[in-house]
């Protein structure tokens, strides 16, 4: 798959993996400011590789806290070893080492918790949160999540997290 954008920028999707095996990656995500998003113009092309080996897709639009500013991209690895019965923190306003900056008071988090492993995530006052389950399955509180389920969450202090089998997940903590 690769990516055009409105400013003309073409540059490569990747998602390695072992052949044969469906399970997503979190390599090279990608992150670009659109600026003021009322002037961003996102048309992307995507090329599928084989019927045999379908890509997973999930893209999320945030507004940014200020408007006019100045388109950018950036992307950068997150090996599997990383999220590993966590949550790993891959997104957020700058002030997090190690993510990626978005103009927002917001965070994003990857996962992969195998059977019986538990991440929580505590919520401050005035936060809600999303939850997608990309693949396997989850627990999230008394709901059982399946793949490609999604879960809002608000007026929580801690969310806790349980994967069934081998859940690959992705958890936004933003502002209500």
């Amino acid at each position: 798959m690769i990516h055009l954008n409105g400013n003309h920028h073409v540059g490569p999707l990747r998602q390695p993996r072992a052949p044969r095996q469906p399970r997503p990656s979190w390599c090279d995500r990608p992150r670009r400011n659109a600026g003021d998003v009322r002037g961003a113009r996102h048309p992307p092309l995507r090329i599928q590789r084989s019927q045999t080996d379908p890509l997973h897709l999930v893209q999320l639009w945030i507004f940014p806290s200020h408007n006019g500013l100045e388109p950018r991209w950036e992307q950068r690895a997150y090996p599997p070893a990383e999220r590993s019965g966590k949550l790993l923190p891959v997104v957020s306003d700058g002030g997090t080492p190690g993510t990626l900056s978005i103009d927002q008071d917001a965070q994003i988090f990857i996962a992969h918790l195998g059977t019986g492993e538990k991440a929580a995530h505590s919520m401050s006052p005035g936060r809600k949160a999303y939850a997608f389950l990309i693949s396997g399955e989850a627990s999230l509180g008394d709901s059982k999540l399946q793949p490609s389920d999604q879960a809002r969450i608000a007026e929580e202090k801690e969310i806790s997290i349980e994967g069934i089998r081998d859940a690959e997940l992705i958890l936004l903590d933003l502002p209500a």
